[in-house]
C-alpha cells in the first residue's frame, strides 16, 4: 500500500513538471518570435488574453507582456487600432506613436 501511494505521488509530480516545462517552452517561443521580429506598421487588432497583450500588425500576431518605460499608462489601455508601432529586430524596446506622441515599452522575457 505504501508503494502505491509513493508511485501516485511520483506520477502527479511528474505530470506537474511536464506541464510546467510545456508552458515555459510556449512562453519562450512566443517571446523569441517577438524578439526576433521587426515591427513597423499600424496596429490591426489589440486585446488582452489572460496576462498577455495580443497585438496584430500587418497580419502578424504577437503575444507580449509590455512594461512602460517613459510613462505610467499600461500598453493595453494606451494603444488602439491604427496607432503606429515600431520595433527593431533583436530588440525589446517597443515604440508606440499615438497622436504624434511617442510612448516606449519593453517586454518581459518570459
Amino acid at each position: 500500500m505504501q508503494n502505491l501511494a509513493t508511485l501516485k505521488k511520483i506520477i502527479y509530480i511528474s505530470i506537474a513538471v511536464i506541464f510546467g516545462v510545456i508552458i515555459f517552452i510556449e512562453r519562450r517561443n512566443k517571446y523569441l518570435e517577438y524578439h526576433q521580429s521587426e515591427i513597423n506598421g499600424r496596429i490591426d487588432t489589440i486585446y488582452n488574453y489572460r496576462s498577455y497583450d495580443m497585438i496584430t500588425v500587418k497580419k502578424f500576431e504577437f503575444k507580449i507582456i509590455p512594461l512602460a518605460l517613459n510613462n505610467e499608462s499600461d500598453f493595453i489601455y494606451n494603444a488602439k487600432s491604427n496607432d503606429s508601432l515600431y520595433k527593431k529586430a533583436d530588440n525589446d524596446t517597443l515604440e508606440l506613436v499615438k497622436n504624434g506622441v511617442k510612448f516606449y515599452y519593453t517586454v518581459f522575457k518570459w
